[in-house]
């Protein structure tokens, strides 16, 4: 399988790239390390089934590319944390919201693609990778969370 994780510099992508590694698959992120880390990823530039490029996933060109040569997309990029949404929040929801659609759009064109996962947070990547079900994996099932600009907002039934 060849992967494309978005934003896979940061903490969860870097992590998901090492399993899927492990597990014989190809990896492919792109992350523009605005808020993702070289340290996440160092271990893993010289193996022969990782590749990365410092890129935005706004730019069409590359993302098309890339989207292209895989088959299961792991979208994971995103503007985060309180200053940064709160100093640049054009930037935040052109990111977030403009490059999902980005994503989706090019994902769309190419009908081969197998998967595409939208994952928001850690415990739906514990889950992911765990196989647990996430009523068992520490979140109440009644719980819904909700992203406005990056800004998480938990609804507690």
């Amino acid at each position: 399988m060849r992967a494309l994780i978005t934003g896979g510099a940061g903490f969860i992508g870097s992590h998901l790239s090492e399993k899927l590694i492990k597990l014989g698959h190809r990896v492919t992120i792109i992350d523009d390390l605005s808020t993702g880390r070289m340290e996440n990823i160092n271990h893993l530039t010289g193996h022969e089934n990782f590749t990365f490029a410092i890129e935005n996933i706004l730019n069409e060109t590359v993302m098309d590319r890339l989207i292209y040569e895989c088959d299961i997309i792991f979208h994971l990029a995103a503007s985060v944390g309180v200053e940064l949404i709160v100093s640049h929040p054009v930037a935040v929801i052109e990111t977030n919201i403009l490059g999902t659609e980005m994503v989706l759009k090019i994902a769309n064109r190419y009908k081969q693609i197998r998967c595409f996962t939208l994952v928001d947070d850690t415990i739906e990547y514990l889950v992911l990778l765990s196989g647990i079900p996430e009523a068992d994996a520490g979140a109440p099932v009644e719980r819904r969370k909700f992203y406005f600009d990056g800004s998480q907002v938990e609804i507690v039934a």
